[in-house]
């Protein structure tokens, strides 16, 4: 069901509600009228003034909280004296602006009639402003001479049509009735009187008291006061009032109006929770701790943590498994990302399958890719770790091999040995340093790189920068003695 809300004049701003909907809305906005003139003496005549235009924005969006500035036309005040004077201008009305032509939504007011000793022309009817629809104003009616005539106020523009214009006046010594607001729909025109004229009558188009009013009817008297009547609510013009002598009084131009009209926006929400559903129907038979206190749209709660997935629907109660086994809920498979890296280690896999009949301590723990440890870790100048070596049956612990490396961990040395004229046969002694983190100092042997003997080892070195010591258990040339004085030399490498 729509709201509709109704401001009147002097009300400058508007606060727009929290349930505005900006897909559902309209704003009329309709000016005020303007007054009737006066006229005294025997060839003068008095018109009626005009009716104020009417204007509608359909849709317009706002932000609900925001102050909206806004101004209700003032109807022209009537005229009262003993000497002609012309009526008064009603107030523009306007909705989101400043002006009428800022405005999303405005309507110009009607002018006031006129007044002298010839024919005069009624009060123009409010011009069209701005909006999506937009009808003008009635015009005050005329007269075609100056002989004691005066004319009823123009209508109010409207939700369907312009204002009527009042009844134009050809008849000496005679007044004539006020326009209809919103070409009939609106409020009736005032009949015309002779001491007083009859008021317009309240337009109706939104409720029994909100709409386009008529104009009021003007008033002639040939012996004494005259006073003509005011238009009806809302926007219409006053009518005119002439005399012989006395005091002549015009009738008012009435206030405008703006209506708002929206269909609320339903929003129940308990901050970032999505809108809670219908209350749930208790079931028979459910333990009260048990049964739904709500239900809720799958994804009306938004549960992350970070990098997690969103929280999966419950997971319903398996039968014969215990509870402590059930699972607590059922995620997607994304829960835990598909990658997650730590470091240089490669993405963790699925959980490994328990292998039965294996104790709980040898259990795989989980299964990971080929490549969760890269196929080339360095370390500064050490070269890449190789596939682990399998384990030799029979062989003690401390003598197994721990991992296979290239057989050219070290570059090749060349090491030249010179033996004196008085040594024969003596044992070829050399120095050789030999250090690294990942073997912890681990001894090689040693054989000729042309024959292939085996002509030494290497003894162990203690720590970094410590030299080991190469130690010959064969003649140099592997398997001959070397005669001095001779100068040996041999290409060695650690296997």
């Amino acid at each position: 069901m729509a709201t509709v809300i109704f401001l009147t004049a002097g009300t400058t701003t508007w606060v727009v509600p929290s349930d505005w909907n900006n897909g559902s809305n309209f704003i009329d906005t309709i000016a005020a009228g303007g007054s009737g003139a006066i006229a005294v003496g025997a060839t003068s005549a008095a018109t009626g003034g005009g009716g104020g235009s009417w204007g509608r924005k359909n849709n317009l969006t706002l932000v609900p909280g925001a102050t909206i500035n806004v101004q209700v036309g003032t109807g022209g005040a009537a005229v009262s004296g003993t000497t002609s004077a012309a009526g008064n201008t009603g107030g523009d009305s306007w909705f989101n602006g400043t002006s009428v032509a800022s405005a999303s939504v405005s309507a110009n007011g009607g002018k006031g009639g006129n007044a002298g000793t010839v024919a005069q022309s009624g009060g123009a009817g409010g011009a069209t402003g701005n909006g999506d629809s937009l009808d003008a104003g009635g015009s005050g009616g005329s007269t075609n001479a100056a002989t004691r005539q005066s004319s009823g106020g123009g209508g109010a523009g409207g939700t369907t049509n312009s204002g009527q214009n009042g009844v134009n006046n050809t008849t000496i010594a005679s007044a004539t009735a006020g326009g209809a607001g919103d070409a009939g729909l609106g409020g009736a025109g005032g009949t015309a009187g002779g001491t007083t004229g009859g008021t317009g009558g309240n337009g109706t188009e939104y409720d029994a008291s909100h709409g386009s009013g008529g104009g009021g009817g003007g008033a002639v008297n040939g012996t004494g006061n005259a006073t003509a009547g005011s238009g009806g609510s809302f926007g219409a013009g006053g009518g005119g009032a002439v005399a012989t002598v006395g005091t002549v009084t015009s009738g008012a131009g009435t206030n405008g109006l703006i209506i708002i009209s929206y269909t609320p926006v339903t929003v129940t929400s308990a901050n970032w929770f999505m809108p809670l559903s219908e209350p749930q129907r208790r079931k028979p038979g459910m333990l009260a701790h048990v049964s739904a206190s709500g239900a809720v749209m799958p994804p009306a709660i938004v549960v992350s943590f970070g990098w997690f997935a969103e929280l999966s629907q419950p997971v319903r109660q398996k039968p014969g498994l215990r509870p402590h086994l059930d699972p607590a809920f059922a995620a997607d498979t994304e829960v835990i990302p598909a990658s997650i890296k730590t470091g240089w280690f490669m993405p963790l896999s699925e959980p490994t399958r328990t292998k039965i009949g294996v104790k709980p301590a040898a259990q795989q723990f989980f299964a990971t890719d080929p490549e969760v440890i890269p196929a080339s870790l360095k370390n500064s100048w050490y070269q890449p770790l190789s596939t682990p070596v399998r384990y030799k049956q029979g062989l003690a612990a401390a003598r197994q091999q721990f991992l296979a490396a290239p057989s050219r961990l070290l570059p090749t040395p060349n090491i030249t040995g010179t033996m004196a004229a008085s040594e024969t046969g003596d044992t070829f002694l050399a120095g050789a340093r030999l250090w690294n983190r990942i073997f912890s100092g681990e001894a090689g042997t040693i054989e000729d790189a042309f024959t292939g003997g085996r002509i030494g080892f290497v003894e162990q070195a203690v720590s970094p920068g410590v030299s080991g010591t190469i130690v010959a258990d064969n003649p140099v040339s592997a398997g001959s003695q070397i005669l001095p004085p001779t100068t040996a030399s041999v290409s060695i490498r650690i296997i």
